[in-house]
């Protein structure tokens, strides 16, 4: 829509679609501050609303990422016992909204095409069909969709006064540091998409007969790890995301390892 992409000289040149999405991102921070919310979610909504109003080229992508990690987390609270999906209507509609305004084609071109890059992550996107733009974007979307489910199931723990177990530390940090490749432009975050989303598919795979049990009254016939009795919604999302993380990069990943071959 031309309404929304006409930049406003008083704002810095941002236009009311960017003004819109950089107000969500404020509140989103607002409100967690407000409801005293002790995850990273506050950290996630500020650095990615910061990285929007800055024009980062990732900025877009990144607040999109932002979103479907918020789909598979409410997705998965729709699983817990006595909740509905038709309970989270509000709160999916508006990550639908949001979604939405973040893929407006003038977007990607100010973001994705025209956008700077900070330190060492220059805008290599410029370069890459759309194709491959794509492509990088859905392995940055998973890969954060599994990094935040594996921190909630983390989360869920601390608060329980549980310990956590070291892998879900490692988990978390594998799939930040996955991230943190693929908007570096190495070849090499696609293997190591493959080998961190195959591990944490490995490591609850085993699990999701028992979370699916206990999520629906039942019991496990043998004992469960604390973060799979204590995040049962998490684990089953977790998995899932996890395997498409790999899935994805396979494609990529046999083309390195040809390149590296030769």
């Amino acid at each position: 829509m031309k309404v929304l992409d006409t930049p406003i000289r008083l704002a810095a040149s941002r236009t009311p679609r960017e003004l819109l999405l950089i107000g969500h991102g404020a509140a989103c921070v607002a409100g967690a501050i407000w409801l005293g919310d002790h995850s990273w979610n506050i950290y996630a909504y500020a650095a990615v609303t910061a990285l929007f109003a800055g024009r980062f080229f990732a900025g877009r992508v990144l607040y999109l990422s932002m979103c479907i990690a918020a789909l598979a987390l409410q997705l998965a609270h729709g699983l817990l016992p006595g909740v509905t999906l038709a309970m989270k209507a509000t709160v999916l509609l508006e990550i639908l909204g949001v979604s939405l305004l973040l893929c407006g084609p003038d977007l990607v071109q100010r973001f994705d095409v025209d956008g700077h890059g900070l330190g060492p992550f220059g805008n290599f996107w410029r370069d890459l069909s759309v194709a491959q733009r794509r492509h990088v974007a859905w392995g940055l979307h998973l890969v954060g969709t599994t990094g935040a489910l594996l921190h909630h199931m983390w989360f869920n723990l601390t608060a329980s006064h549980q310990p956590v177990p070291t892998w879900l530390y490692v988990g978390v940090a594998a799939c930040t540091g996955v991230g943190l490749l693929y908007l570096w432009g190495r070849a090499i975050a696609a293997p190591a998409a493959v080998v961190v989303g195959g591990l944490v598919a490995w490591r609850l795979a085993p699990y999701l007969d028992d979370a699916w049990r206990q999520l629906h009254g039942g019991w496990s016939a043998h004992a469960v790890p604390r973060e799979v009795w204590y995040s049962a919604h998490y684990t089953l999302l977790a998995c899932v995301a996890a395997a498409a993380t790999a899935a994805i990069a396979v494609p990529w990943t046999v083309r390195w390892l040809r390149l590296a071959a030769r």
